[in-house]
């Protein structure tokens, strides 16, 4: 009888441990829980509207600034094993080269290529574009993929998808 006792202990700790974790338990980084606290996403008119801290939270998630001049910003958390921001904006075309130069892309953009596939949002959405290009980072830790609508020559609209992994 000891011994079935003494079989069953370990299992019944494992239980109770997985138990104690699935309720909510589990530890959780500082940097996990700092991200929980933003809000999932919100739309500014321009950067100037766009709120501090959320404008931070942006740049140092894309490891870059944005540009003084987009308009029209509209961005969403989704957090998971992995953290993801899409970011769409409109910028001058001349604005948006040198946006797009701070990211340090791994390829030039290539016309035609749709490097960000979203179904949702709907503000996300790129499938429906004529005229527009794409490309992607390599970084290890902080991959961002790009679209950009080009159908006007003034104005560019930046689809941006950054991701943890």
């Amino acid at each position: 009888m000891r011994i079935i006792q003494r079989k069953r202990a370990p299992i019944f700790r494992l239980v109770v441990v997985l138990a104690i974790m699935a309720v909510g338990g589990g530890c959780v980084s500082s940097d996990d829980a700092a991200d929980n606290t933003r809000e999932p996403g919100g739309i500014a008119a321009s950067v100037a509207e766009l709120a501090e801290g959320d404008r931070v939270d942006i740049e140092d998630f894309i490891g870059t600034s944005l540009p003084a001049s987009a308009v029209n910003i509209q961005y969403q958390w989704e957090f998971g094993v992995d953290s993801a921001l899409m970011l769409r904006m409109d910028l001058p075309a001349e604005d948006a080269e040198g946006f797009l130069e701070s990211l340090d892309l791994a390829e030039s953009l290539t016309e035609g290529r749709d490097r960000v596939r979203s179904s949702s949002p709907d503000w996300f959405r790129t499938d429906e574009l004529t005229s527009f290009a794409g490309a992607a980072t390599e970084s290890p830790k902080m991959p961002i993929q790009l679209t950009v609508d080009t159908s006007d020559a003034m104005m560019s609209t930046v689809y941006l998808l950054a991701f943890t992994v």
